[in-house]
């Protein structure tokens, strides 16, 4: 018999069933209280706590389970637009804050349970192309630093405000003028 598998997958996110009862504990969590224990969930959601069980080993594991999910999926969608030749930095980031878009209710999930460690993640995870994009010298990595710490703050301030569409070509706008202001400062370093 194989080892029961937990947590949330692109197989599993796709069973109908599944996601339903996904969604109605991802709404408990967010509505109601994210220390609710697993016997309480599977009544306010009205299904067997088994069925709980088979989502989740526990409460604890729903937030960390669904920054997994979350970044499988950005790594495979970023991955993918990153390889694509010829893409500005504009366009990049533009999906990046479509992809929190479609994720909007787990984003702010996230953030209402404070976890900002996926924005870092994300912006992480560009790092290195947009070093090579922007021809940014070796001793970029600093102010990088700085820079994905701004960039973090202003997902965070969209995903706080409701992750509002209308603003996200003024968050874009933002994000490209930071990237802007990085790569002069950068290029200011390198001829003093």
């Amino acid at each position: 018999m194989g080892k029961k598998r937990f947590g949330l997958t692109e197989k599993r996110m796709n069973d109908r069933r599944f996601r339903r009862v996904e969604e109605a504990i991802l709404k408990v969590v967010i509505n109601e209280d994210y220390y609710i224990g697993m016997g309480e969930m599977a009544r306010k959601i009205g299904v067997a706590r088994s069925t709980v069980y088979n989502h989740h080993r526990a409460v604890r594991e729903i937030i960390p389970d669904y920054e997994k999910y979350l970044l499988s999926r950005y790594n495979r969608a970023i991955n993918g637009v990153l390889k694509r030749r010829g893409m500005k930095i504009r366009d990049v980031m533009r999906h990046v804050l479509i992809f929190v878009l479609h994720n909007r209710e787990v984003f702010i999930f996230l953030e209402k349970c404070g976890r900002r460690g996926i924005y870092r993640q994300m912006i992480t995870k560009m790092e290195l192309e947009l070093s090579r994009r922007l021809r940014l010298p070796n001793n970029y990595r600093k102010m990088y630093i700085v820079y994905r710490g701004e960039v973090m703050e202003l997902m965070a301030e969209w995903v706080r405000n409701g992750v509002v569409e209308d603003e996200m070509n003024e968050l874009l706008g933002d994000i490209i003028g930071l990237t802007d202001t990085m790569r002069i400062r950068l290029r200011g370093l390198l001829k003093n």
